[in-house]
């Protein structure tokens, strides 16, 4: 296996995540099965049985969910999540979401993947999706960016923090970045 490292800083409510890692080592995790590798933060929380069930059909996949110290004092909902799901057949970010908007392509660090947004609201709660889609052989690949927070407005002014969406977004990129497949 190749090394490589994972070079990410995240604040978030002015704690760091973690920093320049190499994967598996100090601060990182490194999650591999038959498909893929990907590395994440040591403090966050891996679902292996994760199924994404908001949409139709049921995606499978894997979840890393953000550590708790990331929510602590921010609007920020503790079941924000990284994934990694997979379908068969054409790649496309818009097949992982029922309500995609925004489709386009976009190269990154020298991949060029599908990108597709979505989001919704109720009882003062806000969910954002961004999926990045990549083809792998015959296969398609989604990882999910799933964010969910509260309105920060219905907190009592300086109870709570607002998130640092920028961070925690760079995060994310850091970890989707480090996805290689293993076949």
């Amino acid at each position: 296996m190749r090394p490589f490292v994972v070079a990410a800083t995240l604040l978030v409510s002015g704690l760091a995540a973690f920093a320049q890692a190499q994967a598996g080592g100090p601060g990182t995790v490194l999650y591999h099965d038959a498909a893929f590798t990907i590395a994440y933060p040591r403090d966050w929380t891996l679902d292996r049985n994760y199924t994404y069930d908001l949409g139709s059909p049921p995606i499978p996949g894997v979840a890393f969910t953000i550590s708790a110290t990331l929510t602590s004092g921010t609007n920020l909902s503790s079941d924000s999540k990284l994934s990694v799901e997979h379908m068969l057949g054409a790649c496309s970010a818009a097949r992982f979401l029922d309500d995609a908007q925004d489709e386009k392509s976009v190269t990154d660090a020298g991949r060029d993947w599908s990108v597709a947004t979505a989001g919704d609201a109720a009882a003062g709660n806000r969910y954002e999706q961004t999926v990045y889609a990549i083809a792998h052989g015959k296969d398609c690949y989604g990882v999910r960016y799933f964010i969910h927070y509260a309105a920060i407005e219905n907190f009592d002014p300086g109870s709570v923090k607002e998130f640092d969406r920028k961070a925690l977004m760079a995060a994310f990129d850091s970890i989707r970045r480090s996805l290689s497949f293993t076949n």
